[in-house]
């Protein structure tokens, strides 16, 4: 979770004060833009941590 976090800081600074809408999770932060969405996300079965980047 604590890595999480930091994925979660870390795509907020690059992202920065791009207008978009956050949905949360348990498992994570969606950040919904017009181009796609961002997020970072922790898996609770194996403990992983990642961040998913799609484009529509």
């Amino acid at each position: 979770m604590q890595r999480r976090k930091q994925f979660d800081r870390w795509l907020d600074k690059q992202l920065g004060d791009s207008p978009c809408s956050i949905k949360a999770s348990s498992s994570g932060k969606c950040r919904q833009f017009a181009w796609g969405n961002a997020g970072a996300y922790y898996h609770n079965k194996d403990g992983s941590t990642m961040i998913v980047i799609s484009y529509r």
